[in-house]
Formats: structure tokens, sequence, C-alpha cells
């Protein structure tokens, strides 16, 4: 996997953000004059965005790859069964027991 594709499209990008810019000493007035392009100022500046835009990419993922992860991994509970795998989120009938253990259950507020 290419880890640094943002830099090589960074790097097309600010190519031909160069090549508008210096348009006139880089082509013939005859060869400018059959290319439709309408504006030049608004294609230049698209491609600087997008060189920028690529390199801010590639920043973010550099730094995402640095990082360490925030919490410790989820360790398995030495009482469980073997195969079994306790989550609060599916466990339905936990408002029941704590109703009946004397515990009130939590109010959702409208």
């Amino acid at each position: 996997m290419l880890r640094h594709w943002q830099l090589l499209a960074a790097g097309f990008w600010t190519a031909l953000a160069a090549a508008i810019l210096f348009r006139s000493f880089l082509f013939e007035a005859a060869a400018l004059d059959r290319i439709p392009v309408r504006n030049w100022t608004v294609a230049n500046l698209v491609c600087g965005l997008l060189a920028i835009w690529n390199v801010a990419r590639w920043y973010q993922g550099v730094q995402a790859r640095r990082e360490s992860p925030v919490r410790p991994a989820l360790r398995p509970n030495p009482d469980a069964a073997r195969g079994y795998e306790y989550n609060p989120d599916l466990d339905f009938q936990k408002m029941d027991r704590e109703s009946t253990d004397g515990h009130e259950p939590p109010r959702v507020v409208p």
C-alpha cells in the first residue's frame, strides 16, 4: 500500500499550478489559444487548493499513525464462563434486576 500518495498528488497539483502560472514561457501563444480555458486564475487557484488539501491530508495521516491508543485494550472477565462475553448494551434485563434490588431505574427526561 502506498502510504504517501497524497504527497504524489500534491506534487502533481503543484506542478500543474506552476505550469499554469508560467504558461506564457512554456507554451506558444497559438497553443494557448487552442486550450478551452475561460479563466486561468481560477484554474491556478483550484490547482493550488488541491495541492494544499493533499498535503494537509498527508499530514493528518502521518499524525494519526504516530498517536498511541488513548484507552487500554479491554481485558476479558476471568470469572465469566468460557466463550461468554458480557455486553451491557445487550443486557435487556438489567433494569428489571436493578428495580428488584431496590435501586431506581434511570429516569428519562423529555
